[in-house]
């Protein structure tokens, strides 16, 4: 039984560490993007590195609950960029219309 769990867990690593997540959206008051992942929406500020566009793949999957930078790589490129993660919405929580600009509450 011990070793099935340890395999499950293997494949959820695997098929995450596979996962791409896309930006779907910016908000133009400043450097704030969403980030479509595989378990649902985070919302991130762009700290320095290649400045994201809305449509762009990327193969880094980031860890929505940690607060701090995280690194992100861009799909099929050696482009990087760093970004603070603001906040994370669960997928099929929140639509994404319904998430509000950061930069509104400045």
């Amino acid at each position: 039984m011990k070793a099935i769990m340890i395999g499950l867990g293997l494949t959820v690593l695997a098929s995450l560490s596979n996962a791409t997540s896309t930006i779907v959206a910016h908000f133009e008051t400043c450097d704030h993007f969403i980030i479509d992942g595989p378990a649902g929406y985070t919302v991130v500020q762009w700290f320095s590195g290649h400045q994201p566009v809305v449509g762009d793949t990327l193969q880094t999957v980031l860890d929505p609950l940690q607060k701090a930078t995280q690194v992100v790589r861009y799909a099929n490129t050696p482009l990087a960029t760093t970004v603070w993660v603001e906040s994370f919405h669960e997928a099929g929580r929140q639509p994404l219309s319904e998430i509000k600009d950061p930069c509104q509450c400045q």
